[in-house]
Parts: structure tokens; C-alpha cells; sequence
């Protein structure tokens, strides 16, 4: 798989841990002023205005700052990998936190010049417009009513992709990328929310080689993913809190309300549902998470009349 050649907070150290990525890969904490009773509302709003604008003055410090720190570790996979991340992860030369700190700066990197665009037309009224574009936000400066919003948004889109593909008529098979149908394809992009939701489905868009395109990805990202987390203590190494959401979200399960415990045992099925399909594959997408439990097994007919004198003495 190629990855071709991504506040600093005071207050919270980054991880030394393997497996989750540094603090400043994450959003900042925002710290919104109370409004006085006697407090005008001019000076309210004046305090929240700079609230927002210091939370995103941070995140842009903590793009700058990932970008200067990853670029030994892209050196690293130049000469190494030859510009290729997976001949590090073979050879045990890269961890989880090396990888989720590479792959996020690239992508916040990569959102900058648009997001210096707002800022430059909106100017101190970028924090009323930002929310609603996140496509173009560097994932540090998402607001947390932003990110909930979000994730309430892609479930909903999730259930409703549940609710209209049959996964028998279908007739699913665990088979590869490659092989999968269009109408398949479409469900595991709205499943995991890849794709955006504005192509105009009446026209054929998007184009199926784009959408197999995006879901491969998917798979050879979560892939290294997968494998680096296993190898630096597995589920129970994540810390708690977005690093945990962020990992779950990614492999299509919903977080919204949801407790890191219960977070931790989805993503623990997820790992479990894997081994029995022979690795990873997108038709795992084509069933919902709860169906990625194991079967049961079946009860012994003693145990059965033991249930039976419990429930009908």
C-alpha cells in the first residue's frame, strides 16, 4: 500500500504510548466563557468570538507543528519503504502512534489553503461558518459540537443504508474489493462514510471506479491500522475518549451516546469478526456490527432442562 510523500497544549503531554497518537493531533480544549448576569451581550459575545479564535490559532499551531515532526519519520519511509508504508509495518519499524500521527497531519495538511480561504473572506465570522463545511477543516480545529454533529449525521446515514440494502438479496459472499457490486460498494461507502453524500445518485454518480477506489483504501489503511494496534497491546492500549471514538468510527461503528467500555467490546468484535473472515474484507460492512458476534453455541439438552425448570417451575 502506498502513502505517497502530514496549542501545542502545555497542559497535556503527548502520549508515550505506541499505540495512540500524540495530543496534538487531536482537537484542543475549547473553553467557552459563561455569560454574567450583569455581563452585556456585546461582551459576550466578543469573549466566545476570541474563545473561537484561540481554539483555532491552536489547531493551526498543531498543524505546523505535526507537519515539522513527522517529516524524519517520511524520511524514514523514503529510504526505507521506498515512499511505501507497509515494508516499515513487515519489518517492525514503525509503530501505531508514528502511523495515526503521519496519516493525520497529511490530512489536515492537506485542508489548509482552503481553510485559509474562509478565514481570509470571513474573517471574525469564520467560527459561525466552519462548522458547517468540516470537509475543508483540519480535524485539530473541529469544534466538539462539530464532531458530535458529525457523527450524528453519519449514523443516521449508516442506518439508513442498513435500511434499504438487502444483504440476502444481494446474496453477500466475504469476498474482495474487486468483486463486489456496485450497489455493495455504494452501501460500505455510506456505511463508513468515505464518499460525500452531494453526488448526484440519478446520473450514476459517483463513479463506481471512484467508489472502489475509496473503499480499497479504506480496507489497506485499517489493514496497517489493524495489524500496528494489535502489535502495541491491542483495543485495551487505546486511550479512552476521541482516540477510542476515532478508532471505532473508522471501522463503521456508531459512538454517539455510546460509553468507552461498550466502545472497547465493539471494536474488540470488530478484531474477532476479522479473524473469522480470514482478514479484512468490505462485505463485513454489508451486515451490521451486532451480527459480528460470534455464534452461540448450542446448549447441551441437560443444560436445556435445567433453563427450562429455571423459567417453568
Amino acid at each position: 500500500m502506498r502513502f505517497s510523500s502530514t496549542q501545542t497544549q502545555s497542559t497535556l503531554q503527548p502520549t508515550s504510548s505506541s499505540v495512540n497518537a500524540p495530543i496534538s493531533t487531536l482537537p484542543a480544549p475549547l473553553e467557552l466563557p459563561t455569560k454574567d448576569r450583569d455581563a452585556s451581550t456585546f461582551s459576550y459575545l466578543l469573549k466566545t468570538g476570541k474563545a473561537y479564535l484561540s481554539f483555532y490559532k491552536t489547531g493551526l499551531k498543531n498543524v505546523y507543528h505535526n507537519f515539522i515532526s513527522t517529516r524524519p519519520l517520511q524520511n524514514r519511509i523514503d529510504k526505507l519503504g521506498s515512499g511505501r508504508i507497509t515494508p516499515l509495518v513487515a519489518h517492525n519499524a514503525i509503530t501505531r502512534s508514528e502511523f495515526q500521527h503521519l496519516m493525520r497531519s497529511r490530512h489536515d495538511t492537506r485542508r489548509i489553503p482552503v481553510f485559509a480561504v474562509v478565514f481570509l473572506i470571513f474573517g471574525e465570522f469564520s467560527p459561525l461558518i466552519l462548522p458547517f463545511i468540516s470537509s475543508v477543516v483540519p480535524w485539530n480545529c473541529r469544534i466538539p459540537s462539530q464532531l458530535h454533529g458529525d457523527r450524528v449525521k453519519l449514523e443516521k446515514r449508516r442506518e439508513e443504508a442498513f435500511g434499504t440494502f438487502d444483504a440476502a438479496a444481494e446474496g453477500v459472499e466475504m469476498r474482495d474489493v474487486d468483486s463486489m457490486r456496485r450497489s455493495e460498494l455504494l452501501h460500505v461507502s455510506n456505511v463508513l462514510g468515505i464518499t460525500s453524500t452531494k453526488w448526484p445518485g440519478a446520473l450514476g454518480l459517483p463513479p463506481t471506479v471512484w467508489v472502489r477506489m475509496r473503499v480499497r483504501r479504506r480496507v489497506e489503511y485499517l489493514e496497517i491500522d489493524d495489524t500496528l494496534l494489535e502489535r502495541g497491546g491491542g483495543v485495551d492500549a487505546l486511550d479512552g475518549g476521541e482516540e477510542l471514538r476515532m478508532a471505532a468510527v473508522e471501522r463503521g461503528l456508531d459512538v454517539v451516546d455510546k460509553s468507552d467500555r461498550a466502545l472497547r467490546e465493539e471494536l474488540k468484535h470488530w478484531f474477532a469478526a476479522k479473524e473469522r473472515a480470514g482478514g479484512i474484507t468490505p462485505a463485513l460492512w454489508l451486515t451490521r456490527p451486532s451480527k459480528w458476534l460470534p455464534p452461540a453455541e448450542p446448549s447441551s439438552p441437560a443444560v436445556e432442562a435445567g433453563k427450562r425448570r429455571v423459567y417453568n417451575p
